[in-house]
């Protein structure tokens, strides 16, 4: 499981939309990596930009995503329960400036906390599944 969450190009296979991950600074997998994550749904495409701040798997990792107005801090903790078990703590903080901070502030709907724990659960489960569901096929980088 290591292996897959590690490679930060696998989110193309459990994270719908993603269109491609492209790294502009740094080495892959190493602290201080800098990537662009392009996102579509049908014409509309959107940008963020990751920096990885921190792999120490198996124990954790942590990505900062980036876009305008929001910064994106994660934290995942891996804990081996058994051979075949282990316990995923995904801690995802939010921080909003400028404009976004305003909207923010007043929670319109798909942009309130219960918006943000859904799509995380839902790209976590898609993350369970697909490691579940993986037959050592190769993942393209």
């Amino acid at each position: 499981m290591n292996e897959l969450f590690g490679n930060i190009h696998t989110m193309k296979k459990y994270m719908p939309g993603t269109k491609d991950i492209i790294l502009n600074e740094g080495k892959e997998g190493v602290e201080g990596a800098k990537y662009t994550f392009i996102w579509g749904i049908g014409d509309e495409h959107m940008e963020m930009y990751g920096t990885l701040k921190a792999n120490n798997l198996p124990d954790s990792l942590t990505m900062w995503y980036e876009m305008d107005g929001v910064l994106n801090i994660m934290t995942q903790k891996h804990q081996k329960i058994s051979e075949h078990k282990t316990l995923v703590i995904n801690q995802q903080e939010f921080q909003f400036y400028g404009i976004m901070k305003i909207i923010g502030f007043f929670k319109p709907t798909g942009f309130n906390t219960e918006a943000f724990k859904t799509q995380t659960r839902i790209y976590l489960n898609a993350f369970k599944d697909f490691v579940e569901n993986q037959n050592n096929a190769e993942i393209d980088a």
